[in-house]
């Protein structure tokens, strides 16, 4: 019986022996494997035919202008052809939205203009000599405004028929008039 115990013994040391260097072995190789693929150079691009050009491209301003005068593209698309609404002296824009939702008129503005100081938004609604007015402040978008929004309760308020509307714009030194129709069902 002693016989027995003392070769399970070495065997089980036996097997350490060969088990311990494979392991050490195997993290060394996968180490070693890591190390390459990080050091691998990623894969070159394809190369694409008609491709366009990226940001550095530039060109001419106007055919009025120099070869020698050019603008380089940049990010943020050019808003509006022509002037700049902000340096025009009167606020501009158009109504977005005015229509008749589950009993509540939804007037929604677009301002072109980025407005710098806050500001009032007032419509009038006309029919027939009847006049109903409110008000609502600004908001300033990145490169534009708006007015906050008009959610006006139909019952009450309007009739049904063809309402004119007239808003008001006002921030700072600028005023700009908007006009529009809605119809009340």
């Amino acid at each position: 019986m002693a016989k027995t115990k003392y070769f399970q013994k070495h065997k089980i040391y036996r097997k350490l022996m060969l088990f311990i260097p494979v392991l050490i072995l195997g993290a060394a190789a996968g180490f070693f494997a890591v190390k390459a693929l990080k050091l691998t150079p990623a894969p070159a691009p394809e190369k694409c035919i008609n491709c366009e050009k990226k940001i550095t491209k530039t060109v001419k301003k106007s055919e009025k202008d120099s070869a020698d005068d050019k603008i380089p593209f940049s990010k943020t698309p050019i808003q509006n052809e022509g002037e700049d609404p902000n340096s025009s002296p009167k606020i501009t824009g158009s109504i977005s939205r005015a229509q008749v939702v589950n009993g509540v008129l939804t007037v929604r503005v677009a301002i072109d203009q980025f407005l710098q100081s806050a500001g009032t938004c007032t419509i009038v609604l006309t029919k027939n000599g009847v006049a109903k007015t409110f008000s609502v402040p600004t908001i300033a978008n990145p490169s534009s405004s708006s007015c906050e929004g008009f959610d006006l309760p139909v019952e009450g308020n309007f009739t049904s028929g063809l309402w004119s509307i007239n808003l008001t714009v006002q921030a700072g030194d600028k005023t700009g008039i908007i006009t529009g129709e809605v119809q009340i069902l």
